[in-house]
C-alpha cells in the first residue's frame, strides 16, 4: 500500500500570489483524479438492494513505486493539486509537473516507457528518487537526470549539458572496458602459470 507519509507531506509554504499550499516532495507524488462509485448504505437499506452513487476519486502514485492509494477526493486534495483537479473537471489529460522525460532520452523511447510504468513521468521526479528504491533500472538513469538539472540551475545550455552527459557515459564505458581487459590479462597469466607448472622457469629467447 502507498505510504501514508507522502499523502500528508509537511507543508512547505503558501504561494503568496495564489494562496495555494505547497508541500514537500511534490515532484515524487503524482495524483490522478477520476470518477468512481461507492455504496450508498442509506439508500441501499431503504430500497432493499445495493445502490451505488458516483463520487470523485483520486489515485496517488509515488515515483519509483508500483503500489498506489485510491480513495475519495477531499478538499485538501483539491487545494494541494489545483492544476490536476482543474484538468480533471475540464476533461483534459492530467500530467505531472516538471520537464518531460523525452527531453532526456530523445533516442530511447523504451527507457521513457519503462520509467512511466514505474510512476516516473518527469526529469525532476527521476532525479529525486531516493536511494532506498529497490529498482536498479531507475538508479541507473537517476544520475543523468541529476546532472541535467544541475546544469540547468547553473545556466548551462542544453547542448553543453548533453555533451557532459555523453562524456560521463563514455567514461563509464571506458572504465568497464579497462576492468574487463584487466580481468582477461589476469586470467591469461594464471593459465600460463598453470601450463609451466611449479618450479619451471619462464622460457626466454636464445636458450
Amino acid at each position: 500500500m502507498y505510504s501514508q507519509g507522502l499523502e500528508f507531506d509537511a507543508l512547505a509554504g503558501i504561494d503568496p500570489n495564489t494562496g495555494v499550499a505547497r508541500y514537500a516532495a511534490e515532484t515524487q507524488v503524482f495524483p490522478i483524479f477520476y470518477r468512481g462509485s461507492k455504496r450508498d448504505n442509506f439508500s441501499s437499506q431503504e430500497a432493499g438492494y445495493p445502490i451505488e452513487k458516483g463520487v470523485d476519486m483520486v489515485e496517488i502514485r509515488q515515483a519509483g513505486e508500483r503500489d498506489t492509494t485510491k480513495r475519495e477526493v477531499t478538499g485538501t486534495d483539491k487545494a494541494r493539486w489545483p492544476r490536476h483537479w482543474a484538468a480533471y473537471q475540464a476533461g483534459q489529460e492530467q500530467t505531472q509537473d516538471g520537464t518531460p522525460l523525452d527531453l532526456l532520452f530523445p533516442k530511447n523511447p523504451e527507457i521513457v516507457a519503462t520509467l512511466r510504468a514505474n510512476n516516473i513521468h518527469t526529469i525532476q521526479s527521476l532525479a529525486g528518487v531516493p536511494d532506498s528504491t529497490t529498482l536498479p533500472f531507475i538508479k541507473e538513469h537517476r544520475q543523468k537526470a541529476q546532472i541535467f538539472l544541475e546544469g540547468i540551475d547553473k545556466g548551462k545550455g542544453f547542448h553543453a549539458l548533453e555533451k557532459k552527459l555523453e562524456e560521463a557515459e563514455f567514461r563509464n564505458r571506458d572504465l568497464e572496458q579497462r576492468l574487463a581487459e584487466m580481468e582477461a590479462r589476469l586470467s591469461d597469466a594464471g593459465g600460463e602459470e598453470q601450463k609451466r607448472g611449479p618450479g619451471r622457469p619462464r622460457s626466454t629467447q636464445g636458450d
